[in-house]
């Protein structure tokens, strides 16, 4: 499966998700499960969660000869092997038993602004879910949360063994403010994502897809909401004057009182978090 899902275009990949999740959902008393648009395909499931991936990459080209080191079990290709995010479409599949289906939403255009996300946060209604998860991170253990504070959440999510990163932006970034519920992004063991040395380390992808069956088997009685308000907020206040944060590389508004002249709030949040004197943004 995993190598058919590398070797499909999005339009492609869009038809052949669309029949697999219908044959999988079906049907209830009222109308399909499953909605397929130009833009994302939403399934309706029997559990309050959401996950979602992307089915674009930035390949040009779709992987000709793909390689799998049985030894180490990491996947590449020549062309890019396009794991972000192929590697999150694979996970979600993985998700899915006869009795456990979760909600899901595929989206197309992630990689040019998060295009298909934007339309389905605005079309679909809102689904009676506690939180969503993304399957859209490198690495083995991230999990990102961008501009959501949910404290009870995040320390939620990291508690099945996650460990808090800064991103800079992924689908959730639309979704989680326009339906007012929280969302994490998850690692999928992808590297080098955006060049053709991109590789995707199998057994890490089976790692987060074992968690999140555990956090399937543990949901919390209450939902999640977006929170937008940061608990650093009332540590700091900030001039009207800009700069250029030394780590993100962005323009940020600086931060008063705290000491730090050079770092933008969420970048001193995140070092402060981690101990450590660089990040990736």
């Amino acid at each position: 499966m995993l190598n058919k899902i590398f070797r499909k275009s999005e339009k492609q990949l869009l038809k052949y998700l669309s029949t697999i999740l219908t044959t999988e959902y079906g049907y209830n008393t009222d109308s399909l499960n499953v909605l397929t648009t130009p833009d994302y395909i939403y399934a309706k499931g029997n559990i309050p969660v959401m996950l979602i991936a992307h089915l674009d990459t930035v390949h040009k080209n779709l992987p000709k000869e793909i390689y799998h080191d049985t030894f180490k079990n990491v996947f590449w290709s020549p062309q890019g092997i396009g794991a972000d995010d192929r590697a999150g479409v694979y996970a979600i599949l993985q998700l899915i038993s006869p009795k456990v289906k979760p909600h899901i939403l595929f989206t197309t255009q992630e990689e040019v602004g998060g295009i298909g996300a934007s339309i389905a946060a605005n079309e679909i209604q809102t689904p009676d879910i506690k939180f969503i998860i993304e399957l859209d991170r490198k690495g083995a253990d991230d999990a990102v949360f961008y501009d959501c504070y949910n404290q009870d959440f995040i320390k939620y999510i990291t508690s099945f063994g996650f460990i808090e990163n800064q991103g800079s932006f992924s689908d959730i970034s639309h979704i989680c403010p326009v339906w007012n519920i929280a969302g994490v992004n998850l690692s999928t063991g992808y590297y080098n994502q955006h060049t053709k040395q991109e590789y995707l380390n199998l057994n890490e992808l089976n790692t987060t897809i074992k968690k999140v069956k555990k956090i399937f088997n543990s949901l919390p009685t209450e939902t999640f909401t977006f929170e937008s308000n940061s608990p650093y907020d009332d540590q700091f206040y900030f001039e009207g004057e800009t700069f250029i944060c030394e780590h993100c590389a962005e323009e940020q508004y600086k931060i008063n009182e705290s000491g730090v002249k050079n770092l933008c709030y969420d970048c001193y949040r995140y070092l402060t978090l981690k101990e450590v004197n660089t990040f990736e943004c």
